[in-house]
């Protein structure tokens, strides 16, 4: 058995992705050399590939315990460790690789976003700027750079860095979306939607957009011609989005919805005819996502009045049924979806709210789930539990005074009503969205952003406009 001969074939197995045809050969040829530290190596790859952390750290352990000066090893043993979240173990292996072989620019980067996880911003900068002394081009170092200066809200250095780093490389897809975030926020909106393409090449996005099999749009005339818009990201993207929808020059536009959508876009753009599922069989001529329509069809203006609306008769028999004139009738959203990733971030607890809670006042809660805290709060009307669809929660909003939401599509949907809103927005959060201080919204014209780090200070600032109201 030529044990190289058949390593080169345990590889080419493995980067043709047939992990247990390599695996196997591995196997064969530690049977026979316990000390061939490559093929260890090889496995610790296979199985960090296969996300089987545990098994490819030992892996790579065994390569470093016949090979200590094994730069490789360490290089992958530190993505193991980070992967597993342990940044400082990662950031000591990756610092003891550096001893035998100080010119390895994606090493420094690596140790920089570890440090970015840490929260250790300074010795992030410090590995970073390091890594592009070494190498120039170096891209994962120029992203570490610009998510520091993006946690600190650093515009202008955040957008330097991306420039620089589109020099090196002008279709990198994290860079291109980030810029347009920069672009939104100046108000540049044609430089912002031609780089907010880029979204559909991320890595954890570009599934979500080759499945439907339709010709793409390309700013072709659309006379006789049909076209598939579909939804894409979440609910408050869509009823953003949806402001855009008048502005397609076509007389046969189908939108594929989420169903609770539906009725309320029906009601509001009766042209257009709203699809609960999108059947491939379906012959459409083109086909174009949600957030993609300023862009293809050069709308370079946010359109920030009221667009949607419902019934008057539902808002008069929701009146009629929940609220008492009495009294200022408003509506609470405290937190976000369970399943956003973000959750985390874009929620409060109830009992932040407290303090605005008066005898002058009525609370509802608009939320259709994580209403459990409710119990302890009698003062609270629960009607979002009996909310259908986002029609029902549109007639909600439309009939309460005031509407007080965390960065959900409660928010969205109270701005494309037209309807008074204060919108909490975490400081925390780089969102082209809303702006990094409090403001009335570029989006909506009825919304106020209030941005909190500390939570109590702005509802206090928040008691104070209600009381004025």
């Amino acid at each position: 058995m030529d044990i190289n001969e058949e390593y080169n074939k345990a590889l080419a197995f493995f980067n043709q992705q047939k992990y247990d045809d390599s695996t196997k050969i591995c196997t064969q040829i530690i049977d026979i050399d316990k000390n061939h530290y490559h093929t260890w190596n090889l496995l610790g790859n296979i199985f960090f590939n296969k996300n089987d952390l545990e098994s490819a750290k030992q892996f790579f352990i065994a390569a470093l315990n016949i090979k200590n000066d094994f730069v490789e090893a360490y290089y992958m043993l530190g993505n193991v460790l980070f992967q597993a979240e342990m940044f400082e173990d990662a950031i000591n292996i990756w610092k003891e690789a550096l001893k035998y072989k100080k010119s390895f620019a994606i090493i420094y980067s690596n140790i920089s976003a570890a440090y970015i996880r840490l929260e250790e911003e300074t010795l992030a900068i410090s590995f970073a700027e390091e890594a592009l002394d070494i190498d120039s081009k170096c891209e994962d170092a120029y992203l570490c750079l610009v998510n520091v200066y993006k946690s600190k809200m650093d515009l202008e250095k955040t957008k330097q860095t991306l420039q620089k780093l589109l020099i090196q490389n002008k279709e990198n897809p994290e860079a291109n979306f980030d810029l347009a975030y920069i672009y939104f926020i100046e108000k540049n909106y044609k430089k912002a939607y031609k780089h907010f393409e880029y979204r559909k090449k991320l890595d954890i996005q570009k599934n979500n957009y080759d499945y439907l099999p339709f010709k793409k749009y390309q700013r072709k005339p659309l006379k006789n011609k049909s076209l598939l818009v579909y939804h894409e990201q979440g609910f408050g993207d869509n009823i953003q989005f949806a402001r855009f929808l008048n502005n397609i020059e076509s007389n046969d536009i189908s939108y594929g919805i989420q169903n609770s959508l539906n009725k309320l876009f029906s009601f509001n753009f009766p042209k257009i005819k709203f699809e609960k599922e999108i059947k491939t069989t379906k012959n459409y001529d083109f086909m174009i996502p949600s957030m993609s329509i300023p862009h293809f069809f050069n709308i370079y203006e946010t359109l920030p009045e009221k667009y949607l609306k419902v019934e008057e008769n539902d808002i008069i028999k929701f009146k009629d049924t929940f609220l008492d004139e009495n009294k200022l009738n408003i509506g609470l959203v405290w937190s976000g979806s369970k399943t956003s990733d973000l959750k985390e971030i874009k929620s409060l607890e109830l009992n932040d709210f407290e303090i605005l809670f008066d005898e002058k006042r009525n609370f509802y809660s608009l939320q259709i789930e994580n209403n459990e805290d409710l119990i302890n709060y009698t003062n609270i009307k629960n009607i979002g539990r009996d909310f259908k669809d986002f029609y029902d929660t549109a007639v909600a909003i439309s009939a309460l005074d005031l509407i007080i939401s965390v960065d959900t599509a409660v928010a969205h949907l109270t701005g494309a009503l037209g309807k008074k809103g204060f919108i909490l927005s975490n400081k925390m959060q780089f969102d082209w969205r809303w702006e990094n201080k409090d403001c009335i919204s570029l989006w909506y014209d009825s919304l106020k952003i209030f941005k909190y780090k500390e939570i109590n200070s702005v509802m206090k600032k928040i008691d104070k406009e209600i009381n004025e109201l």
